[in-house]
């Protein structure tokens, strides 16, 4: 028997009517006489080139199929999830940083940078993974380039003792203050492949918060940098995220004029919504841009000029660092995390480097098994399902174990974001 599907979404607007279905990504004006027999359920009354559209589309499936694309994403997300053949590695060679943020959740205090002891272990942990042919690997700190010395060495023991390991994916996230002629050498030498360079805003607002501890401000010379480092290795895909909230939501559209006007292809400008938690840590606060205040955000920035895609897109990860068994973020002194909000927190690891088991095995396995999309019961009825990355792991793990409330949905959630979104897609055209 045909049911609708549930991730089809019809709506009415100014007398015309409309269809979207998350899943396969059809939307479409339909007739009144279409919209009604869907809304009714009477099938019977559609035309047959109608009927055969709908159920091509995935807009109308049979009553056993109704979970069909649910368990078909659980499957391949328990595949990638336990997948031993690929190593992620998150390597943080010091947590020490030459900025003062105020806003940082890592450590303001630990400068101890990776040791030689430390690097060899690394390269012990790596081969225990007997299974590895690949490795993801991304620099992480802290900021890492001040362990730069650190970091070629370790890069030269992968090539040296694991030469039968191939690095698909080499990145790097730093602060982009350290980036030097000899730093881009070895990018270019290294074949980095991805590097995301934060900046606060425009230069006023940047220079309130992103300063060096001497409280130097620190925008001009990223900036310098990050053209100087995309004209040096123009095959290098460079993301600049622009830290923004309710304080600052124009700066996003400013810079990203400001590097398209730069006439460099391989630069991409997202923004980077800062997480401000209120005081009790059980939410996000007002300032804080999240749910339907993100799609104001992007209309304000669409209004100025800069290309926004509003049309909604499936989105095949569901999952992070947290949920994955052989991904792993490595400390300067052999610890693990298993999230990027846990670096510098002791009481968040959950196991070292160079023991066999790990030491935090409750967290460890609430992180594996009680922090994606597939273990909330609502998500499997959300009829936005297909366009949501399943929302934050750190974010579900804080609601069911620390009393947190935090929103984890998407915005298209909520039926008027999604319904202007896909009209708005039709007039940005």
């Amino acid at each position: 028997m045909l049911i609708k599907s549930i991730y089809t979404h019809t709506f009415e607007r100014n007398g015309r009517f409309y269809l979207f279905n998350s899943c396969s990504g059809v939307f479409c004006e339909i007739s009144q006489e279409t919209y009604s027999a869907i809304y009714d359920r009477s099938y019977t009354k559609l035309g047959k080139s109608t009927l055969e559209f709908l159920t091509k589309n995935k807009v109308l499936v049979e009553e056993d199929e109704k979970y069909l694309f649910y368990l078909e994403s659980k499957s391949k997300f328990l595949g990638e999830t336990n997948n031993d053949s690929a190593l992620g590695l998150v390597i943080a060679p010091t947590i020490q940083c030459n900025f003062n943020c105020p806003y940082c959740f890592e450590s303001k205090t630990d400068n101890s940078i990776m040791s030689d002891e430390v690097e060899i272990q690394l390269i012990n942990f790596i081969k225990r993974h007997t299974n590895v042919k690949v490795i993801n690997l991304t620099w992480y700190g802290g900021e890492p380039l001040l362990a730069f010395n650190r970091i070629k060495s370790i890069w030269n023991k992968f090539r040296t003792e694991l030469p039968d390991i191939k690095i698909q994916n080499h990145s790097i996230i730093t602060n982009g203050w350290l980036i030097t002629d000899s730093v881009i050498e070895f990018f270019r030498h290294t074949s980095l492949s991805f590097i995301q360079i934060t900046l606060d805003g425009i230069r006023e607002n940047h220079n309130k918060t992103r300063c060096l501890k001497d409280g130097t401000p620190t925008f001009s010379r990223i900036y310098r940098n990050i053209i100087h480092l995309a004209k040096s290795i123009p095959s290098l895909e460079i993301t600049v995220r622009v830290n923004v909230n309710r304080a600052n939501p124009d700066d996003y559209a400013i810079l990203s004029s400001a590097f398209k006007n730069e006439g460099i292809n391989n630069i991409s400008v997202y923004p980077g919504f800062i997480r401000e938690d209120t005081l009790d840590g059980h939410s996000l606060t007002y300032n804080s841009i999240s749910g339907d205040a993100c799609h104001e955000f992007f209309l304000q920035a669409s209004n100025h000029g800069i290309r926004t895609s509003f049309f909604p897109s499936v989105c095949n990860s569901k999952g992070c660092l947290m949920s994955s068994a052989y991904a792993f973020i490595i400390g300067p002194v052999g610890e693990i995390y298993k999230c990027w909000n846990d670096v510098g927190h002791k009481e968040r690891v959950i196991g070292y480097i160079n023991q066999n088991h790990p030491n935090n095995k409750l967290r460890l396995y609430r992180y594996l098994n009680e922090t994606s999309a597939f273990t909330d019961s609502k998500c499997r009825d959300c009829k936005v399902f297909p366009l949501c990355d399943g929302g934050c792991g750190h974010y579900r793990y804080r609601n069911n174990f620390e009393n947190g409330d935090f929103d984890l949905c998407t915005r298209f959630v909520k039926d008027e974001v999604l319904e202007d979104s896909l009209l708005l897609s039709i007039n940005k055209q």
